[in-house]
């Protein structure tokens, strides 16, 4: 925590202080090894180096570099005053009187200093336009990860109903057990009713990082693949082939990476008031003290348990989606369908994704979910299922096909919507990326 504490704060700091890093980075390379009087003084002081800054480039262009610039900020400064709170935590910089030593205050901060150097460096060499390969491939996971948090706020409520769905009559035949919500609309209420409005947003903090990491990663992978030409045949068309292929690996590696938070995000949505509870109860305060819980209970490996469930959703969710979204949109691209209303585009490309999506990943969505959200035991092995097939053929026999399809109505009206949000944030973001970073001046 101390360092995303830091890295979020100089973020913070750098969103506002970044125009002056223009104009300083501008004034430092006017006149580059040239004496005094032999160059053109584009830039005469400060004050006119943000006029003439804004007069050529526009006023967008004192904020060129952000998007390096905040990375940098939150790798540098996020090592950097990291490791320093972390040393002064456990007293590591006090002397003998538990007085702040000036050598070892220093060491530390020079260590820190150092490390947070070479960490935001590539960020930092973007920001004066030398390495624009590098830069393209962290755009590309930025811009995925914030579109799939946008669509993410929107949808969380969805995703607490359909988690109590899913948990509802874990391993019980229909009849056999109390059903607390009947349908997807009583489930909202009781939820509501039990826990109060603010419980339709239990998980939102580890669902918005799951969402940034995972998507960040899946969606950023994707464009960046798609933008080099490498899932197009001869023709220039998609290639189904290779556009499956590609989703499934991003879409694996982007869920291995983001593993954790929706595991503590299960966990947070599952908690509920004991007349309506269902499945395991963890009894998580929050998502700091989760992860503190696992931790200290199962080590690292914890952390990533249920992990190989989520990677057949993962493969079947993701291949399902991106293939569908942009081989409709390619097809309503071709004939000129929604010529004049782009977003549009995106909105119906979204919705046949959000449909083929659901059919095809919510058995796999059920799955995942029993296997994150069960209890284990001291040696972090599940009470109910072994794994994945153990899961599924339990499911078979003790809830029939009707178990894998617990929550289809909910796992449609949040897809949909976080489908539909979360492509159409994400063409908007690429458009705005095309229009300001890449306009050839």
């Amino acid at each position: 925590m101390e360092f995303l504490t830091g890295g979020l704060a100089a973020v913070g700091a750098g969103f506002f202080t970044n125009p002056l890093e223009v104009i300083k980075t501008r004034l430092q390379l006017q006149g580059e090894l040239q004496a005094r009087g032999l160059y053109t003084v584009h830039y005469k002081n400060f004050f006119h180096a943000f006029y003439a800054v804004a007069k050529a480039d526009g006023v967008m262009a004192l904020q060129k570099g952000l998007v390096p610039a905040l990375w940098y900020q939150l790798y540098l400064n996020g090592v950097r005053l990291g490791i320093y709170q972390f040393a002064e935590n456990r007293g590591w910089s006090l002397n003998d009187k538990g007085e702040v030593s000036l050598m070892k205050s220093t060491a530390v901060a020079v260590v820190a200093g150092c490390a947070g150097g070479y960490i935001g460096s590539p960020f930092y060499l973007k920001m004066s336009d030398q390495e624009d390969y590098f830069f393209t491939a962290v755009t590309d996971f930025l811009l995925g990860g914030v579109a799939a948090v946008g669509a993410g706020i929107v949808s969380n409520p969805l995703e607490v109903v359909k988690t109590r769905l899913q948990l509802q009559g874990e391993l019980k035949a229909r009849g056999l057990y109390t059903v607390h919500y009947r349908n997807f609309f009583h489930a909202f209420y009781v939820v509501v009713k039990a826990d109060g409005l603010l419980a339709l947003h239990k998980g939102l903090v580890p669902g918005l990082w799951y969402q940034f990491l995972a998507n960040g990663t899946r969606l950023g992978i994707y464009k960046w693949v798609d933008d080099r030409g490498w899932m197009t045949n001869e023709r220039g068309q998609v290639s189904l082939l290779k556009a499956i292929g590609v989703s499934m690996l991003a879409s694996y590696l982007g869920r291995f990476i983001a593993s954790p938070f929706f595991m503590v995000k299960t966990h947070l949505q599952a908690q509920a008031a004991k007349s309506v509870a269902v499945g395991h109860q963890h009894a998580h305060s929050g998502m700091t003290r989760a992860f503190l819980n696992i931790y200290k209970e199962h080590g690292v490996p914890g952390l990533w348990r249920g992990v190989i469930g989520a990677m057949p959703r993962s493969a079947v969710g993701s291949a399902s989606q991106l293939v569908s979204f942009s081989t409709c949109k390619e097809v309503l691209d071709g004939y000129q369908v929604f010529r004049e209303k782009p977003l549009l585009n995106s909105f119906v490309s979204s919705m046949v994704g959000g449909v083929f999506i659901s059919v095809f990943m919510t058995p796999f969505d059920v799955v995942m979910t029993r296997m994150y959200n069960q209890g284990v035991d001291s040696e972090g092995k599940g009470h109910l299922y072994k794994n994945v097939t153990d899961c599924f053929i339990k499911i078979w026999h003790s809830e029939g096909l009707y178990g894998f399809y617990k929550g289809f109505v909910p796992s449609y009206a949040r897809l949909g919507p976080h489908t539909v949000l979360c492509f159409m944030f994400w063409d908007f973001l690429k458009k705005l990326e095309e229009d300001y970073f890449h306009k050839k001046e």
